[in-house]
Formats: structure tokens, C-alpha cells, sequence
């Protein structure tokens, strides 16, 4: 009876016992399962609503921005044309564009002076006590807090940009804005809400019209003000009684926030489905191994061991393991699940890990991908196989872009990548960096040529033009190539010199490849030197005027001098040539604040030689393109004239032609209001570019000045004499005055006053004469300073005059 007993003891022992066997696991493994379910769908759900609210913010940011560069554009164009249609302009861009309801033209003093659509009551109407009158002068763009409007019903926002002589004020309708909320219920469901909140907590956009129409405050937006100025801009609050995971963004153009409400209950919904099928599986199982423990037991351990590697597998980050359970249906119904969620996480990494690694405008891969993908390429290589790098942007891009607008610039880069993609025979890697800047690798690269040749492809796949709209565009590539190890180390290295290598191709002409080279890096530090003292050099006062005289070829009297601008650093070793720190100034940029300075010298010490010498010297100083294509540069002028007391008959702009290149027309126009202004214009260095003779008969200028290479070659030949003789009796047909220059020897000044010249200038006559020197070197010309004289600077003046 004992021994029956200690049987059936014994067996319950055995059942008891291997149910607790496996229990443990199973429960182990619900833990491990609901660790994975709850990091992955936290670390989902954040993503997810973080990218929906910084999508979002970015879109908006780009719809209220859009209205606002049309009216700063309109505004231009308006400023600069006097004949400026405005109704007819602004009729175009509502049917471009349906964003605005009203548009108001405003005089700088405040006065109304057109609207679209007409409104004859508002025109001379005095809105300078509006308040975005006050606001919009100050900081140029003004928003305003959204409102009703009453003539709409709808949601609008007043905007208001500011110019120097007009302000535009318009109002956007806000419907298409108000209804986001609406287009994100329809695109991801009911459990995901956004609200649109302006900068003091009111809706601007909301699934409730009630709350959007009353101008209700969000209950929770102090807290949502907390959480935008925090790094994690996530967090869980109640609204309506409901608990709910927030996300929020900020929309930088207005201030206003975007806030992403999301369900909690609905989004862990998987997790509790997920334990509950745990749970009845669980129990399932422990209801069979009541009957089949003493058979099951050591297959049950051993399986519940395998379906723990696996989850610590999946835990540890291997998403592409997926449970496998040979077992009971429960358990396949699990598994099945589990590895549904896991496949659908699985998708989701792949599209972010794509969208992290590549470039949604043109499919090519992007910084980030090029980046990793070289650190891993070099490491792996250890210098054993060289790799080649094209580092290219497209020629005048930013021209196309500022003339045709960012969507053409958009469709460009697109259609650019189309054709890079189709030369590629899949040996090198493409990826677009940023802007117009794209990288070419080849990480097997046998010899620099390969790249070379690639190269070319490259500039012949540009050749074609590309036609958006009827509008064809032409555009090249400027191209550096550099390789591993031959060149650089690091990643950062290798790209610098590609870099530096494109920036000797751009300075050679665009439109070409330049291999690199180690003595690019002196030429570059050099550059940076020279720009980073040349910033510094007007308030250390290291510029200096010297003067280089013009004659006349027959009188032999004085026409005037030529300013040439002389640069003396210590640092960078004395006296820098012009022919380097003017091309640095002008890639730069600050070659505007240079020429200011320049005009201005030039004009104060025009004005002293007249109110000394009571001569109509002509200054003559030289203008770069930049400058002259600067938007306030026949104000600026105008300016400066006026502050001293010269005439601006007395003033001379030289120009090359390189000033045609980039914008004939803008050049043209430009010189046509110098011209009116009584200022002299004078083509410099005719003769060495391809296309000056096409510029004599359609532009403004006075005289132009034969290049000294024509001087000094005058007597190798009688070709070169009739060159010379010939340019001269052409300029003389135009009614041009002619001025040589570079004229070192007396039989160089009687060839040219054979042939006519008017003026001429060089060492034959003088050296540049520095700005101490000049009254000595007029004294010693016989040119008598009135200074301490007691003539009636007036009544001389007229008489001279």
C-alpha cells in the first residue's frame, strides 16, 4: 500500500515538478517577450510621432514660407522697375499660387497704394499706426497672430514684408492649413490626432471645428511649451479625459507648435494582445503537460531553452531571427504573432535606415552613407587598395536656382542624377552631399586616369540640355579628384583635397576635371591666409592708393591718373600683389566692402586735387563685376558723390568684360544709370578676352584701353602694327576716346601717336606715384597748388567750368 502510495506520490512528484520545470521558462520568456514588445514599440512609437511632428513643422514651415518669399519677391521687382504692373503680377501668382485672399501694396510712409483684388476705398488709406506697420519696418517680415477673418469665415494670417521704398501686406486663408488635421486622421487613423497651436496656445488646426472656431487655449500647452525647449520633446498627459503620448515640433518661420496626439491605450494595444495570447498559451501548456510531463519533460526544457536564445537573440538587436516553435498550436499562433511584429519593425528599420542613407530628392545615397561607407572602406583597405574620389558641384546652379526657382533647381538635381546613374556601371558609388555637390567613389581603383575618364563622362552626360517647360538650361561641373592613400589618410582629408582640387578647376574655368596635388595645399592655406588678414586690412589701415598718370599722345597734357589699389601685411610678408588678394576678395565676397573703400579715397583725393589745383583731372578706378552687380551699388554712388564736391564728370569706372558673363543684361542696365550720373565708363584690357568687339556698339562707354600686350608687340611686325592701328580707327568710328596702356619705351608712345592714339599711360612717363608723393610729382609737372591762395575758388570754378 506504501509502495503504491510512494508510485503515485512519486508520479504527482514527477508532474508537479516538471510543470514547475517548465513554468519558469515560459514565464522567463514572457518577461524577455513583453522587454522586447515594450523597447521596440516605445522606440517605435517615439520615431513614428517624432518624425510625423518634425515632417509636419517642416511642411508647414514651407507653406508659410512660400507666401512670404512671393511678396519679398514681388516687392523686388517692384522696387527695381518703375513700370511695375502690381495688380497684373499679383493676379499671376494667385492662379500660380492660392494662398493669399487679399494683397495690399504700401508706401514706405504708410499710404495705401494698390490691392489686389481692387479695392478703391482702401487706396491712400494711412496704415502707419497698424500695428504690423510698426513691426514689419523693423524686422523686415511680420506674422501676425491667426484670426476669424470676417470677410471669410476662415482661419487667416495677416504677413507683411518690408523694402526701401514699399511694404506689401497680405492675407492668407488658412483653410487648406486648418484642415492638416483632418489629412492625418485620413492618412493614419483615429487614434493619431495633431493640433496646430500658435504662439500663445491657441488652435490653428484641430479635427474639432468647435475648438478651431471658439479660439480655445490647449489645456496642455504650458507643458507643451516645457517639452519643445527639452531634448526629448516627448511625453504622456490627458487630454479629454484620455491619456495620451504627445510629441511636439516647432514651426520656425511663425513660432507656432505642432503637437502629435496618440491613443496609449491603442498604441500598446499589440502588447496586451500579445500577453494575452501568451497567457492562454501558457496555460494551454500547462494543462497538456499534466498529461504528457513524463514523456514531454526533458523535449519541454529543451525547447523553452532554444526559445530563449532565440528572444535574447532578437533582444540583443538581431531583428532578423524569428521564433521557431515546434510545438504546440498555441505556441505557433505565438510565434506567428511575434514574428508578424517583428517583420513589421523589421520594414519599418529598413525604410528609416533607407531615409537615413540616402537622398529622397535623387534616390543617389547621401552624406551620411558616404561618410560610414568610407571610414568602413578605409579601415578595411589598410592602405593595401587605393580608392578614388570625384568631388564635383554643378557650374552656376545658384544662378538657375535664384532665376528660376527652387522647384527647377529641385527638377535639375533630379534629372542630373538620372543621367549619373545611367553612365554607371555600377563600379563606383554615387551620393549627393548636399545642395549641388555630389561624390563619386571607386573603391577598387587600379590608376587615377580611371577617375579621369570618368570625369569626362560625367561633363559629356552634362552637355545635353535640360529642358523643364519649355525653358532649355545648360550646365557643367566643376570636378576634383583625389586618392587613398596617395593623397590623404583620413576620410576628411580625402574629401579636402578632392575639394581643394575642384577649387582649381572652378578657378581655371568650370567645366573640367583637376587631379589633385600636394602643392594645392600651400596655394589654399595661402588663399586662407590672405583672406583671413584681408578682413582686417581697412580697419588696420594697410590699403593704399598709388596714382599712375595719363597723358595725352600729342599735347602731352595731363588727362588724370589710374587708382591701383596696393596692399602692404606683415604677416604675409609685405606687399601682396593685387592679381592675388582681389581674386580672394572677390570669391569671397568682401571685395564690395573693398571697392567702397576705394571709390570713396579715390573721390576724397579728386576732391582735393580741384580744390588745389583747379584742374579737371579725371580719376579713373577700377570696377569689379560684384561690385557693379551688387543691388544697392548705383545708390551706394551716388551716395559718395554726393558727400563730396566733385562732379561726377570728374569720375571714371573702368570695366573688363568679364563683367558680361554671368548677367549681360543686369550689367547693361547698370551702366546705363552710371552713365546718366555723368560718370565716364572705359573698357579695360580690350582685346584679350573672345567677345569684346561685340560690346563696343551696344554698351555705354566713353573709351576703351588697348591691353599692353598690343603695346609692347608693336614692333615685332607689321601685323602687329596694323592689329594696333586697326582697333583704333574702329573705337574712333564708334566716337570712343582710345587709351593704351603698358607704354614703357618712346618708340612704343610714337607708334601709338602715329596711329592716333588719344592718351596713353606707363613707365615711359611715370611709375605709379604714391599718394605722399603726388603733390611733389604735380609740383615737378609745373601744376601750381592753390591752397594758400587768395583766388575765389567759385568764380574760378565757373571759368574753368
Amino acid at each position: 500500500m506504501l509502495a503504491k502510495f510512494a508510485k503515485k506520490s512519486l508520479r504527482i512528484y514527477i508532474v508537479v515538478t516538471n510543470i514547475f520545470t517548465i513554468l519558469l521558462p515560459v514565464c522567463l520568456t514572457g518577461f524577455i517577450i513583453n522587454n522586447i514588445i515594450n523597447g521596440y514599440l516605445e522606440n517605435e512609437i517615439t520615431k513614428k510621432n517624432h518624425i510625423i511632428a518634425s515632417t509636419i513643422s517642416n511642411q508647414l514651415n514651407q507653406l508659410l514660407i512660400a507666401p512670404s518669399n512671393i511678396l519679398k519677391h514681388v516687392i523686388a521687382e517692384a522696387e527695381h522697375d518703375e513700370n511695375y504692373d502690381f495688380n497684373a503680377q499679383i493676379s499671376l501668382l494667385l492662379k500660380q499660387y492660392d494662398l493669399f485672399d487679399n494683397v495690399e501694396l504700401i508706401s514706405i510712409d504708410g499710404k495705401v497704394i494698390s490691392t489686389y483684388p481692387r479695392d478703391r476705398s482702401l487706396i491712400g488709406k494711412d496704415v502707419s499706426k497698424e500695428e504690423y506697420f510698426k513691426e514689419v519696418k523693423a524686422m523686415k517680415t511680420y506674422w501676425s497672430l491667426p484670426y476669424i477673418s470676417k470677410k471669410t469665415g476662415q482661419l487667416t494670417v495677416n504677413t507683411a514684408v518690408s523694402g526701401y521704398k514699399y511694404l506689401i501686406t497680405a492675407y492668407l486663408n488658412l483653410k487648406n492649413f486648418s484642415n492638416t488635421s483632418y489629412n492625418i486622421i485620413e492618412a493614419y487613423g483615429k487614434d493619431i490626432d495633431v493640433v496646430v497651436l500658435d504662439e500663445n496656445g491657441t488652435y490653428v488646426s484641430n479635427s474639432s471645428l468647435k475648438q478651431l472656431f471658439k479660439r480655445e487655449i490647449d489645456p496642455n500647452f504650458q507643458k507643451i511649451k516645457t517639452l519643445v525647449s527639452s531634448k526629448n520633446p516627448i511625453d504622456i498627459v490627458y487630454s479629454n479625459n484620455e491619456k495620451k503620448i504627445v510629441s511636439t515640433s516647432l514651426i520656425p518661420v511663425t513660432g507656432w507648435y505642432v503637437l502629435v496626439y496618440q491613443s496609449y491605450d491603442s498604441a500598446f494595444e499589440a502588447k496586451s494582445k500579445a500577453n494575452m495570447i501568451f497567457i492562454i498559451s501558457a496555460i494551454v501548456s500547462i494543462v497538456l503537460f499534466f498529461i504528457v510531463s513524463l514523456l514531454r519533460a526533458n523535449s519541454m526544457s529543451r525547447l523553452f531553452e532554444k526559445f530563449d536564445i532565440q528572444t535574447q537573440a532578437i533582444a540583443s538587436g538581431n531583428s532578423s531571427e524569428k521564433i521557431k516553435i515546434d510545438s504546440f498550436s498555441e505556441f505557433s499562433n505565438l510565434e506567428e504573432k511575434f514574428n508578424l511584429m517583428i517583420e513589421k519593425l523589421q520594414s519599418r528599420e529598413e525604410k528609416l535606415k533607407w531615409i537615413a542613407y540616402n537622398d529622397t530628392l535623387t534616390g543617389l545615397k547621401n552624406r551620411s552613407f558616404l561618410l560610414n561607407h568610407l571610414e568602413v572602406l578605409l579601415d578595411k583597405n589598410n592602405g593595401n587598395k587605393s580608392v578614388g574620389i570625384i568631388y564635383f558641384d554643378l557650374d552656376n546652379f545658384k544662378t538657375i536656382n535664384d532665376t528660376y526657382g527652387h522647384s527647377y533647381g529641385d527638377m535639375l538635381l533630379s534629372e542630373v542624377s538620372k543621367r549619373l546613374i545611367a553612365i554607371n556601371n555600377d563600379s563606383y558609388i554615387i551620393a549627393r552631399i548636399g545642395g549641388d555637390e555630389f561624390v563619386v567613389i571607386n573603391s577598387c581603383m587600379v590608376d587615377i586616369w580611371e577617375m579621369a575618364d570618368f570625369s569626362n563622362r560625367i561633363l559629356k552626360a552634362l552637355e545635353e540640355p535640360f529642358v523643364f517647360e519649355d525653358n532649355q538650361l545648360f550646365i557643367g561641373a566643376s570636378i576634383g579628384i583625389s586618392a587613398y592613400p596617395k593623397d590623404a589618410q583620413t576620410v576628411e582629408e580625402l574629401l579636402k583635397c578632392a575639394d581643394m582640387a575642384m577649387y582649381f578647376a572652378k578657378e581655371n574655368g568650370k567645366n573640367k576635371w583637376q587631379i589633385f596635388d600636394s602643392k594645392m595645399k600651400e596655394i589654399v592655406e595661402r588663399n586662407l591666409n590672405v583672406e583671413r588678414y584681408l578682413r582686417k586690412a581697412i580697419d588696420r589701415n594697410e590699403f593704399s592708393l598709388s596714382y599712375q598718370p595719363q597723358f595725352h599722345t600729342i599735347t602731352n597734357k595731363m588727362r588724370g591718373f589710374e587708382v591701383l589699389l596696393r596692399w602692404d601685411n606683415d604677416e604675409l610678408g609685405g606687399n601682396v600683389e593685387p592679381v592675388e588678394f582681389i581674386r580672394v576678395a572677390e570669391n569671397s565676397g568682401f571685395i564690395n566692402e573693398i571697392g567702397e573703400w576705394v571709390i570713396r579715397s579715390a573721390c576724397k583725393k579728386l576732391e582735393y586735387l580741384w580744390n588745389n589745383y583747379f584742374d579737371d583731372f579725371i580719376i579713373s578706378v577700377n570696377i569689379s563685376p560684384i561690385q557693379l552687380m551688387q543691388h544697392n551699388f548705383i545708390d551706394l554712388i551716388e551716395s559718395i558723390i554726393s558727400q563730396y564736391s566733385i562732379l561726377p564728370e570728374m569720375l571714371e569706372f573702368e570695366i573688363t568684360e568679364s563683367v558680361f558673363i554671368e548677367s549681360y543684361d543686369q550689367a547693361r542696365i547698370n551702366l546705363e544709370k552710371i552713365k546718366k550720373m555723368g560718370i565716364k565708363i572705359s573698357l579695360d584690357d580690350f582685346g584679350t578676352g573672345y567677345s569684346s568687339l561685340s560690346y563696343l556698339n551696344n554698351l555705354p562707354i566713353d573709351s576703351l584701353k588697348i591691353d599692353r600686350t598690343f603695346v609692347s608687340d608693336v614692333s615685332k611686325g607689321i601685323f602687329k602694327e596694323t592689329m594696333l592701328e586697326s582697333i583704333i580707327i574702329l573705337a574712333h568710328k564708334l566716337g570712343l576716346d582710345v587709351i593704351a596702356e603698358g607704354v614703357e619705351t618712346r618708340d612704343q608712345l610714337f607708334s601709338v601717336r602715329k596711329f592716333n592714339c588719344d592718351f596713353a599711360q606707363g613707365f615711359h612717363f611715370s611709375e605709379p606715384i604714391s599718394e605722399s608723393d603726388l603733390d611733389d610729382y604735380l609740383k615737378h609737372k609745373g601744376y601750381k597748388s592753390f591752397r594758400n591762395s587768395n583766388s575765389n575758388y567759385k568764380d574760378y570754378g565757373a571759368y574753368h567750368y
